[in-house]
């Protein structure tokens, strides 16, 4: 979507509203007025799935990748040009070289140390929500958008009210997503995430069938939970099994992928993709994927920690004690005892995890020393214990939306 001479938006772009509807045309309003202010207008009033490209008067390129993390944004820069691009590929080729072992080993001893470095040496990742400049002289990249601008709410609101809320923005956002598309096949378990999106996206969508996948245990067979699901929904449900002659282990599970994190089990969901599509139209895959990290599925004593830190010793702390209890099985002085050897360390915030195998020693030490590298881990002063935990679950979430490449093909763009 050109927005004006000097700004192209790729991607999808939807304007806030109940309900949200997609936009196709900013000209009346200009890249100026929605750039201003790191991005105020466009933030604010918008959102989406996308990258913009800006030109801006002084000849500086801006390149936005928007907050959602959803467009893939990679970065090469070269001695004389700079080159983004929303597949690897199209910045790397295979050969002697082009691995960064040292970042593949920060990969394997910490899932929070990745930054905006790639395991493919010179490509860069740019994160949600950050803003690339490039001048004649330097290249920076700004934070235009993080998840600490929306911790502290500017009103609280009681839990019926909040969760009306929650309601309303999922159903809003997840429909708006399925009136883009005139068939999308879901992936569901029958469990939470993937119902909550069959709810949402079946009220908005023009067509919308779901796939489960089995296996040849009870363990991985979910297809009663599925049945349920659909059948109060109405959708048609696809019952697939997993087949073993689908993995193959001299592949790479997500070859499109710049850090090796995707299971080989993955083959196998793509095998079937690839089979359902001969005879089912799909104009795009749903997943409630990332879900856990969304909904922040602590099984800790941390949400006792943030009660206590921002209410005291009130009634309700002994609600949110035996709610863990519940959540994890164990018995009030253990959680007790938890919660207070967690925030006796550290005041309780998250810190990243370091698992040292198959890692030379004095490399561990370094990675350790280095710390995360993402800059939504580093959280303000005030900022409660479980806040902390769930920026990193959400930091964690997006890094699984490249998984899956899309059908079309991403091509590349060049500043000299």
């Amino acid at each position: 979507m050109a927005i004006d001479e000097h700004t192209v938006l790729i991607g999808h772009l939807f304007r806030r509203g109940t309900p949200s509807r997609r936009v196709t045309s900013l000209e009346e309003i200009g890249s100026e007025t929605l750039l201003a202010d790191r991005g105020r207008r466009l933030l604010a009033d918008y959102w989406g799935g996308y990258v913009l490209v800006h030109e801006s008067a002084d000849g500086r390129i801006l390149v936005l990748r928007d907050p959602s993390g959803i467009m893939p944004c990679y970065v090469w820069c070269g001695d004389a040009a700079v080159t983004i691009a929303g597949d690897i590929t199209e910045l790397a080729k295979p050969g002697p070289g082009r691995v960064d072992f040292r970042e593949v080993a920060r990969l394997l001893a910490s899932g929070d140390a990745r930054g905006r470095r790639t395991c493919i040496e010179g490509v860069d990742e740019l994160i949600a929500g950050e803003c690339l400049v490039v001048g004649q002289s330097d290249i920076r990249t700004e934070s235009w958008w993080t998840p600490w601008h929306h911790v502290a709410p500017a009103q609280k609101m009681a839990l019926p009210e909040a969760a009306a809320s929650l309601r309303d923005t999922i159903t809003d956002c997840v429909g708006a997503w399925a009136e883009c598309f005139p068939s999308i096949l879901l992936g569901v378990s029958g469990g939470l995430d993937s119902s909550i999106v069959a709810a949402a996206a079946a009220a908005r969508a023009s067509r919308l069938s779901c796939l489960t996948l089995f296996g040849p245990d009870s363990d991985g067979d979910e297809r009663r939970y599925a049945r349920s699901l659909t059948e109060a929904l109405g959708l048609d449900l696809h019952e697939m099994p997993r087949q073993l002659d689908d993995v193959d282990a001299t592949r790479a599970p997500s070859p499109h992928h710049p850090w090796p994190v995707a299971s080989i089990g993955k083959l196998t969901n793509e095998a079937i993709h690839g089979r359902l599509s001969q005879g089912v139209a799909i104009d795009a895959h749903f997943s409630g994927n990332g879900g856990d990290g969304i909904f922040c599925s602590i099984h800790s004593a941390v949400p006792f920690l943030d009660r206590y830190l921002a209410e005291g010793p009130r009634l309700g702390l002994g609600d949110t004690l035996r709610d863990i209890c519940l959540v994890t099985g164990a018995d009030r002085m253990t959680v007790l005892r938890y919660a207070w050897n967690r925030y006796r360390r550290n005041g309780g915030i998250h810190l990243a995890r370091y698992y040292g195998a198959g890692i030379a020693n004095d490399i561990l030490t370094e990675i350790e020393a280095e710390g995360p590298a993402h800059p939504w881990l580093v959280a303000p002063e005030d900022a409660l214990p479980g806040k902390t935990v769930h920026v990193a679950y959400l930091m964690r979430s997006q890094k699984g939306i490249e998984l899956y490449v899309d059908g079309a093909k991403r091509g590349s763009l060049v500043s000299g």
